[in-house]
């Protein structure tokens, strides 16, 4: 079909090229002076041009180097313009050589937060003016008689004597119910503030939660669009050219490719804008509704031979049925989990956003139906086809750097700030698929029915993959456990998870057992519940949690709460987990309990003389336990007070001497230490090239925190406060308001495997009544902190 064809030419033709005259010596001549003075000018183009990217190259300034695949780049927008990462704990704000040079060849899908933690220096030449206890704080308190026409006193009037401070209940509880809003109303009543513990982790806690709503809003949802449609025209290119191919046959490799497309046709479609989500009125700022532009932008045509079994996928999603066998997927799932929560259903992209990472959260089976797993949710032929699916997904993700960097946004930023299960991912599979058969494997090749050793490479996979090291204390599913089995496999997208289910698991009935005190009445226990004449431990409390980093034997009410058989050896074998400190800082709740530990393991000898008593170390434990709580609980929104619009700390208040920080300086240098660990990971992924807001916000509380360091430093090493100071501490109380409004319940429900539920309760705040030495006087200075409580 390629073969020459004969060239025909006219009769006019021929006589036209036949009268043609023939060129002339002196004609001919001319070409060839005309293409040597082009050579000559070309050549002179191109001396001239080298001799000036020479002048330009000595005098450039060097770009900052691309952080793809290394992670020692700063980006634009960052804290510093170097081109190492942001280290907010140096003075010069870069990271150490040392760090840069292990992160630096570093591939983005390895990268971990844990990777940019360095753990704070606390040392300090300790030399702390200081009283002696008891007091009389009516005689010795400089400013009591003040206070007391403000506040009611009276009832720690023998805490204040005894231990030097005291806890108060809230007098304006019904108006100001909130840290933002006490502190507003001590201000307004001259009373002089106390930067509590409380109210920094609640800073540094709330402050990270806005700024991960801000991501979520502003990040995410554009990039999972573009993510899921590259893989989409992947695998629909894939599949069209094979069918093409091929033809529509019963072949194993066609079906693999049209699963992946669906399972990525789906995804887009919950990520499209609906009908009723689109605003008629153009650009608009109601984030409930799609712009015209933004559906022009996220569109998507599905062919006609996939249409029916999207639509009817995206019917059952829709129904929120449960156990329905899924068109594409070919196993029964429980479409009762799309139901967006309160907090995502105000914003439209947050809203579908939630529904296609539910989608995204799908399993491909990792087993099929046998005799070891007669309940698995696959037979072995529509196994093979989900096994050649996420094959697929996963070579796919793995050979494109830019949708494993914009996934690794995704991906990691939800794993630190929601939690996510330890499971299979598209890196497991890969690397798994690499060790078995070289980085020049071809999943068409390896499983294709026409491959005799197709079944076996099929089950070389399944155990490699299998016999990757998941952590059970970080939500992967157990190996051991039969019934857990049909749930383990690959899954584009691993489910949100904290630990706690883990954790309460371990210690309550079967694993822990009957109630061993000599009364069936269990006084002040919260965690018991009767069942068939015995008491068993039915759910866990904020003391498990607190013993896992702080011992807690001898305190009245865990020993109350732990008097069951078996339930030490459990909480032994939890510390010593506990031990690898390779994902301390994995995540938030790994990092808020390093937060609670520096509260809890404060040494006594370098604090002052109130921190000294019991009644402190009861406070630093409602604190921690307080702090594990807030984690967990919705976004309480800030708002700027006008007057510190764009402006530092230190600028606007009047002086009060009297003014103080609780000094625990572990405490600061831990949030500090975890900030600079965010803004670092922020820039190995380029978040701050998309949201320079995320840079911002963390460098500003940076700046904060750095401030309120400086001033415990000063307290610590008996150097007086100055008006800097103390408008720094009054500013940093003020800087924000709660919006009361869209403030959710501050109670935590967590329900166990028995039904029963505890409730941590931070609805209420208390005062902390402080006496400290200022220039040889006694002062009292007052703080808000948390209430908790805990019942059931």
């Amino acid at each position: 079909m390629f073969s020459e064809q004969p060239i025909v030419i006219s009769p006019e033709q021929e006589k036209q090229y036949a009268l043609a005259p023939e060129p002339s010596d002196q004609d001919s001549k001319r070409p060839i002076k005309k293409i040597i003075l082009i050579i000559a000018l070309v050549l002179a183009v191109v001396a001239l041009a080298f001799a000036i990217f020479l002048i330009v190259k000595k005098y450039q300034v060097k770009p900052p180097v691309s952080v793809e695949p290394t992670a020692t780049t700063t980006v634009e927008n960052n804290f510093n313009s170097s081109s190492t990462l942001p280290d907010l704990s140096n003075p010069d704000g870069t990271a150490s050589s040392s760090a840069s040079t292990t992160l630096a060849n570093l591939a983005v899908e390895y990268l971990a937060f844990t990777d940019f933690y360095q753990a704070p220096d606390n040392n300090l030449d300790f030399k702390i003016e200081d009283y002696s206890l008891p007091l009389n704080i009516k005689k010795d308190g400089m400013n009591y008689y003040d206070l007391s026409r403000k506040l009611n006193l009276e009832p720690g009037i023998a805490n204040l004597n005894n231990s030097g401070f005291a806890v108060v209940d809230n007098p304006w509880q019904n108006e100001a119910n909130d840290f933002y809003s006490i502190y507003q109303r001590l201000d307004e009543k001259q009373i002089p503030v106390l930067i509590t513990s409380d109210f920094l982790i609640y800073y540094y806690q709330n402050t990270l939660k806005s700024v991960f709503k801000d991501i979520e809003s502003n990040i995410f949802y554009d990039n999972l669009w573009l993510i899921n449609k590259e893989l989409y025209n992947l695998a629909k290119n894939r599949y069209e050219t094979r069918l093409a191919s091929i033809g529509d046959v019963n072949d194993s490799i066609l079906e693999g490719q049209r699963l992946e497309m669906a399972f990525f046709a789906v995804s887009l479609e919950l990520l499209k804008p609906d009908a009723d989500q689109i605003s008629t009125q153009g650009a608009i700022d109601n984030k409930s509704k799609f712009s015209a532009g933004d559906v022009e932008r996220f569109y998507l045509t599905i062919p006609p031979y996939l249409k029916d079994d999207v639509a009817k996928e995206l019917a059952l999603i829709k129904e929120g049925k449960q156990n329905t066998k899924s068109p594409n997927l070919l196993y029964k799932k429980n479409y009762a989990d799309f139901i967006v929560p309160a907090e995502y259903k105000i914003d439209a992209k947050l809203n579908n956003f939630y529904l296609a990472t539910k989608w995204l959260s799908s399993t491909f089976p990792l087993e099929y139906q046998s005799g070891t797993c007669p309940n698995c949710l696959l037979d072995k032929e529509d196994w093979r086809l989900s096994m050649i699916a996420a094959s697929l997904i996963s070579t796919d993700f793995s050979s494109r750097p830019d949708l494993k960097n914009r996934w690794a946004k995704i991906y990691k930023l939800m794993a630190f700030f929601k939690g996510l299960r330890d499971e299979i991912d598209y890196v497991n599979y890969h690397d798994s698929l690499v060790a078995l058969f070289g980085d020049n494997y071809s999943v068409e090749d390896l499983f294709a029915d026409s491959n005799p050793e197709a079944a076996s490479n099929l089950e070389k996979l399944k155990n490699k993959v299998f016999a990757h090291d998941y952590k059970i204390i970080q939500g992967a599913i157990s190996k051991t456990d039969a019934s857990l089995r049909p749930t383990i496999g690959f899954k584009m997208l691993a489910e949100s998870y904290w630990p706690n289910d883990y954790i309460f698991n371990r210690l309550t009935w079967p694993l822990v057992g009957t109630y061993q005190g000599t009364s069936t009445k269990v006084v002040g226990d919260v965690t018991a519940c009767d069942y068939q004449k015995t008491v068993r431990r039915c759910n866990g409390f904020s003391m498990d949690i607190v013993n896992l980093i702080h011992p807690l034997a001898g305190n009245t009410i865990f020993d109350k709460n732990t008097r069951y058989t078996n339930y030490q050896k459990e909480a032994a074998g939890l510390v010593s987990s506990l031990s690898d400190l390779t994902f301390w800082h994995t995540s938030n709740y790994w990092s808020t309990l390093s937060i609670m530990k520096s509260v809890l393991a404060v040494d006594v000898k370098k604090m002052p003389v109130f921190a000294a008593s019991s009644q402190w170390e009861a406070q630093n434990l409602e604190t921690a336990s307080a702090a594990w709580v807030n984690l967990q609980l919705p976004l309480e929104k800030f708002s700027v007070t006008p007057v510190f619009t764009g402006q530092s700390l230190g600028n606007f208040s009047q002086y009060n001497e009297n003014v103080y920080v609780e000094p625990n300086l572990p405490l600061v240098n831990e949030l500090i230490a975890t900030n600079n660990m965010l803004a670092q990971m922020f820039t190995a992924l380029r978040l701050n090239e998309e949201l320079n807001s995320a840079a911002k916000n963390l460098q500003d509380i940076d700046n904060d925190l750095k401030d309120i360091r400086e001033i415990i430093i000063k307290e610590l090493t008996s150097e007086e406060l100055d008006e800097r100071d103390s408008a720094t501490i009054t500013d940093f109380a003020r800087k924000f308001t709660v919006d009361q409004k869209t403030r959710a319940s501050r109670v935590l429900s967590l329900t166990s495997p028995s039904k029963t539920t505890i409730k941590e309760s931070l609805e209420k705040i208390r005062l902390k009544v402080l006496v400290h030495e200022s220039q040889g006087n006694k002062v009292i200075s007052v703080g808000p902190v948390w209430d908790f409580q805990e019942s059931r």
